[in-house]
């Protein structure tokens, strides 16, 4: 995602339309950012639920601003980017008497019940993504070399990825889950990239939930402890 042709692309998404000198608000962007729901609530998790809201929002803005350095001289990019620091937004779900608890398809249950509000960008097929703070990310977040939050396919469909169930493939593995492990550093890139692909494209591949690796600006990291 560092190459000069996915840099422009991301940054066209902030740029006015070709020709158009009118004004622009946000209401014309999509916010840039998603929902964080919070599935844990043991009581040493107040403080880390309130700094990983903090280092989600920096870590966001500092990638953005990281991402366009070379180029900030350059007028309508500094506008752009401008744009898109204005836009960044964390929707936050904390809830324990909703969410305590609860797993993948539990909390898909809650999305598709409309349950606390519409999720952030969701109305963007694209955009189905939310991310999951749950006692497993709780307990990494300040013991692993790359701090990560689970992203999670709010319209998984398990049928569409067990290949294994059809008597063809019975011997075949299931390397995608409807979720992976997202770095705090590559929010800004996995947002960008979903816009041309799908999660379950941006997944590392899952054997186990302790092997898989963590999806960090577009590489592979492995998921290990400092």
């Amino acid at each position: 995602m560092r190459d000069e042709a996915a840099r422009r692309e991301r940054l066209s998404l902030w740029l006015p339309p070709p020709g158009y000198d009118g004004p622009l608000d946000s209401k014309d962007y999509m916010n840039l950012g998603f929902t964080v729901y919070r599935t844990d609530y043991s009581p040493s998790t107040d403080s880390l639920w309130d700094q990983l809201l903090f280092d989600l929002k920096l870590k966001l803005k500092e990638s953005i601003e990281d991402c366009f350095e070379e180029n900030r001289e350059i007028e309508t990019e500094l506008e752009a980017v401008e744009k898109m620091l204005q836009l960044v937004h964390l929707d936050t779900r904390s809830d324990k008497e909703l969410l305590d608890g609860l797993n993948d398809t539990e909390l898909r249950k809650v999305f598709i019940g409309g349950i606390g509000g519409i999720p952030l960008n969701t109305n963007k097929s694209s955009h189905r993504v939310s991310l999951f703070a749950d006692a497993t990310v709780f307990a990494k977040l300040h013991n692993n070399k790359t701090p990560w939050i689970r992203a999670v396919q709010l319209d998984y469909e398990p049928a569409r990825h067990e290949i294994w169930r059809d008597p063809r493939f019975i011997n075949e593995r299931q390397y995608f889950w409807g979720w992976l492990k997202l770095s705090l550093m590559g929010l800004f890139d996995f947002w960008s990239m979903l816009q041309v692909r799908d999660l379950s494209q941006l997944a590392p591949a899952m054997v186990t939930e302790e092997s898989a690796a963590i999806l960090d600006r577009g590489n592979e990291v492995n998921d290990t402890v400092n």
